[in-house]
Parts: structure tokens; C-alpha cells; sequence
């Protein structure tokens, strides 16, 4: 995906083949390691050089994650400025230890505004005409009638003070919640969004959180005031405290669900949900 404005590219991310049900091997875990973190992280400065040549990478934050040992994420983040949600832009590479290959790339320090623009975004004093038409967050475990469990089991678990509103202030509740996947694949758990309406062609992103999230996830949209479907099948251990689109514009959600979908003993986080008309939203 690239940023129009500033013409760079922000973010790649793996294409799944939507055809049919995908989930990991029983042999992924015995396979990690392959590569160590600082073979990974000299990967991750040689690609984020390559990519972007500008970005001095001595001048930002390095916050480190993996997910079970099996992805290293190298993230590096700019204290000094903010998106538009009011998180810090930042650069971020994930490799498997595994392979070696590459997992990912977002890049937001292009999307990033300075102290004075964010601001005055947050007064409404930026124009109109760069702001999203339809531009909504959903929290997971919210009371005001836009979350809910579809199927609990005995299961799911709570993680406070973790995944995107921890890190954006005005979020709450600041809890996220994850499960184990099981044999039965795509049947114990599932959670569900229920946005607002809106006629307005609008896309789904999720935020995928770094921990307890390691599984092939299944999202589903009913849409077009529930008379047709949409969904798709994601890797959620690709991804680490980061927005990643899942579903594209439809008109009219009436709620988007999301289910355990892999082998047994991986982890799938339900998290927030945003729904905007722009190909960005963050």
C-alpha cells in the first residue's frame, strides 16, 4: 500500500489464499529459531534501508516484540510526533525465525502529523475534506451496545491494559480478549462489532495486538443491511500492535464477527474494529 501524499510505500503485508481454509503446521514450533533475533534484526535494517533510505533509524525508539518465538517484529517509533488516532508513528519490519522470510512492513511516519496539526485535529480545525466522511472506532467489551459475544465457551480470556487502548487515551475499555483455538476448528468462540449504519462505502480494519495473537482468524461482515456477506481469512501472528484491513467497502454493516479459525493451541485476539470510507483509515 502506498501513501499518495508523501508517495511512500506504508505497508506490505501477506496476500492468503481466500479460497479455502488456511491454519499452521504442527512442525512451525519446532522449526523457530532457525534464525536468531540479531540475524532478524540486521534483516530488518538492511530492508527498512533499502525501502526507505531517509528514515534514520538512530533517531527513533526501538521496541522489539516476537510473537512465541516464532516472529520477530523490529519496530522503531517517533516520540516526537502522532497519528491521526493519536498513537506515535513508527516503522516496523516482522521476519519469521523460521524461515527467514519476510512476515511484514508498515511504515506510518509519513502519515505521522507534528504537536500543533494533531492539535488542531482534535479541536476540528483541520478541513473537513481531509477527514473521513464515516470514521468510527469500535472497542471490544464496550457497554454501549456495540460489542458482544456470539458464542463465549469457557474459554476466553481478558488481558488488561493491552492492545489499542492502551495506546490511544481516549479508548476504553483498555482490555482486549483472546482464546485458544481448538480441534473443532472456527466453532468455540466468536465475538462480534455491531457498527452504526451507514450508506457510505465503508472498510473494516482490525487492530492485531503482539501478544496472544498468533492464529489464522476468520472475519466475517454481514452487510448491505444484512442481505449479503463478506470475509476473510488472516494471519493475525503476522501482525504485531498494528491496524490491518480485513474487510473491503461495503455499504450498510449490521455487524462484523470474528472466530477462532487454526490448529489447536494458537491464540486468537478480538480487539478493536475500525470502519472508515478512506483507504487508510489510521
Amino acid at each position: 500500500m502506498v501513501d499518495i501524499a508523501s508517495s511512500q510505500v506504508v505497508d506490505i503485508s501477506q496476500v492468503i489464499d481466500q479460497s479455502a481454509p488456511r491454519s499452521h503446521r504442527p512442525s512451525d514450533d519446532r522449526l523457530k529459531g532457525t534464525y536468531s533475533q540479531i540475524e532478524l534484526e540486521n534483516k530488518a535494517r538492511t530492508f527498512i534501508g533499502a525501502a526507505d533510505p531517509n528514515i534514520d533509524l538512530d533517531s527513533l525508539q526501538p521496541v522489539f516484540n516476537n510473537k512465541e518465538g516464532r516472529i520477530y517484529f523490529f519496530r522503531w517509533e517517533d516520540a516526537s510526533q502522532t497519528l491521526n488516532d493519536g498513537t506515535k508513528p513508527f516503522v516496523q519490519v516482522g521476519f519469521s525465525s523460521i524461515d527467514g522470510t519476510l512476515r511484514g512492513y508498515t511504515n506510518t511516519l509519513p502519515l505521522a502529523m507534528n504537536q500543533a496539526q494533531a492539535a488542531l485535529q482534535r479541536l476540528g480545525m483541520i478541513p473537513a475534506t481531509v477527514k473521513a466522511s464515516f470514521n468510527e472506532v469500535y472497542a471490544n467489551g464496550s457497554t454501549n451496545g456495540h460489542w458482544a459475544w456470539v458464542q463465549y465457551g469457557s474459554y476466553a480470556n481478558t488481558v488488561p491494559n493491552d492492545g489499542y487502548c492502551y495506546y490511544a487515551v481516549w479508548c476504553s475499555p483498555k482490555n482486549y480478549y483472546w482464546a485458544y483455538t481448538e480441534e473443532t476448528i472456527g466453532k468455540l468462540v466468536k465475538g462480534k462489532w455491531i457498527p452504526n449504519n451507514s450508506s457510505q462505502y465503508t472498510r473494516m480494519w482490525a487492530w492485531i495486538p503482539c501478544n496472544n495473537a498468533t492464529a489464522f482468524a476468520y472475519y466475517k461482515a454481514w452487510v448491505n443491511n444484512g442481505g449479503l456477506t463478506a470475509q476473510s481469512i488472516i494471519d493475525q501472528e503476522d501482525y504485531c500492535n498494528v491496524w490491518q484491513l480485513v474487510i473491503g467497502a461495503n455499504k450498510n454493516y449490521t455487524q462484523i464477527q470474528l472466530w477462532e479459525w487454526d490448529i489447536a493451541g494458537y491464540k486468537v485476539a478480538w480487539d478493536e474494529a475500525w470502519l472508515c470510507t478512506t483507504d487508510v483509515c489510521p
